[in-house]
Order: C-alpha cells, then structure tokens, then sequence
C-alpha cells in the first residue's frame, strides 16, 4: 500500500479522519441522541477516540467491544475488536450483545443493526476543538458521568492553556507545513490539514502558524511546488505506530532534503512524530500539543 494511502486509511481507523469523511459524505454536525433513562452496561466503542473518552470518564469496565487501533489505555487493548471505522465486524458486534453503541460519523452499517437489534446508538463526530470537547459532555452526559466529563474538559483547557502561554513567550509563531500524509520515497501525494481541523487548532496553540490552514478541503493534498512557495520553518510529517522512523535522524527523512529546499529542511528542522496518540481526536490532545510546542521551538516542555 502506498504511504499515503496508508496513512489516509489510518486516519479514518483512528478516528482523526472523520472531518475527511464528514466533507465526502455530507454529514451534519448533528448529534444523535439516546432514549432517557439509558444506563447501558455493555458499551461498543467504534473509534479509538470514543474509546479514550469512555475509559477516560470511568466506564471502561463496561466496555466490551473496540475498533481496531483501539490500543489506549493499555486494558483497551485487551478488548474484543469489531473491526474499523470503515469496515466493522457486524456479526462480532451482534456476539457482544451491546445496549449501547457509540459511532464515529455515520456509520451506517453499525447504525442500521443498531436499530434492527434495538441497541440504543450514540453518534459524535469528533472533527473540530469544539466538537470534541461538546462530544466528550455528551458521552459524558449520555453514561451518567456528566460531571466527570465536565472536570475532564475543564483539565483539558487548562492543560492546553499552559501549552498557549508557554508559546506566547515567544516572539512569533513559526510557519509549519503539517504533513499527514505523502507518497514514500518523494514529495509527492502530500497531504496536510486546513484550519477546520482539531489538528490545526493544537498547531496553532502550540506556537505554529499553518502555511495551508486557508485552502479547502479537510486533508487536501497540495504540491511539492506549493510547499516551496510558502516556505515553511518547520516540517512536522505525523507517522503514528511507524516505529522504523525514529524522528531523529536525517536518515528518516531524507527526502525532505533533496533541492530544492524549504528553509526547514535548510535549517534541518525537519521531524518525524511517531507517538500513537497524534492523529487521535481526545483526552491526549494536550500531548500533542505539547509534542507540537518541542518540534515548533527546539524546546523542551517542563
């Protein structure tokens, strides 16, 4: 599979591609709701980022199935998988016996056995800063955790707030290409983030300003061309789960080396993010942030 598809694909399991797949299918920022008085026991997460929040709020003893790439917090792992975002296992979810499924999107196929089976259904979406955090309070709101999910939140802000001021002591924001995606072995099929995406928003907290947050397009792919006209300081490519970049050598990344050059390659501030949790929408945004903060001003965050 090609590098950018792949990472494309991941995006999508993960969960961190949803505003892609919202812009393709038309989705509305609306919320599904649950029928009151719901207390589910036996809880579907089909996205790894539901799955952080619910584990986050206290609940996941009564977890019994995960999306694939489900692997946080440790126990998550352990959970018995119903497939992806774009390829659930219906019949396993069926096995399961679930009275609660909570859905990334539309997912239409988990949507309509949820209501052939009569399993109440909880759709967030997950895509924005803002939407995250309404969705964390209605997961919250929707398990009796209302105010767990309200003191997560409140610990959310203030941990990407320490992560604000800290890059407001700086004396400009740097221009940063944010690549997500891109054909191995070149620059070419480069994918990146505009600014409706949660991941533009933890660049710009953390200190970064994003040379392609004004184009369309959820994920759009731009070119190597472009990329050199707008000249960025730094280049964050976000590799999740690809333990053979290290993130440190030029090795890695050698691609971003060959001239022409972009003063981030120049200047060698050219980095590789492997951590797992970078492309996830939820509790652990404050990590990449703080992530993004290190790479943007060749900093340590203490």
């Amino acid at each position: 599979m090609k590098r950018s598809t792949a990472v494309l694909v991941l995006l999508f399991a993960i969960g961190g591609g949803i505003a892609l797949l919202a812009g393709w299918l038309g989705l509305s920022r609306r919320i599904s709701g649950m029928n009151s008085g719901c207390n589910p026991q036996r809880i579907i997460c089909a996205a790894p980022s539901i799955t952080e929040v619910v584990y986050a709020l206290g609940m996941g003893n009564r977890v019994v199935g995960v999306s694939e790439f489900s692997n946080f917090p440790p126990e998550a792992a352990q959970v018995e998988k119903i497939g992806g975002i774009i390829d659930p296992n219906l019949e396993r979810v069926i096995a399961l016996k679930p009275d609660l499924a909570i859905v990334l999107g539309r997912m239409e196929a988990v949507s309509d056995l949820c209501r052939r089976e009569n399993i109440e259904l909880l759709r967030v979406e997950m895509s924005d800063f803002e939407c995250v955090m309404k969705d964390i309070q209605t997961i919250g709101d929707a398990l009796g955790r209302s105010e767990a999910a309200s003191n997560l939140i409140s610990n959310m802000n203030n941990d990407l707030d320490s992560v604000r001021q800290r890059a407001m002591q700086w004396d400009h924001p740097l221009k940063v290409f944010l690549c997500v995606g891109r054909k191995g072995g070149s620059l070419a099929g480069l994918y990146t983030v505009n600014k409706n995406s949660f991941l533009n928003e933890l660049l710009e907290i953390a200190g970064g300003d994003n040379i392609f947050k004004d184009i369309g397009g959820a994920y759009p792919q731009v070119s190597k061309e472009s990329l050199l006209k707008r000249a960025p300081d730094v280049i964050i490519e976000l590799n999740p789960n690809e333990t053979s970049l290290s993130g440190k050598g030029r090795a890695d990344l050698e691609d971003w080396y060959a001239s022409p050059m972009t003063p981030a390659a120049a200047s060698e501030r050219v980095y590789s993010v492997t951590d797992d949790y970078v492309m996830i929408p939820g509790p652990r945004m404050v990590l990449t942030a703080r992530r993004f903060y290190e790479l943007i001003y060749n900093a340590p965050f203490k």
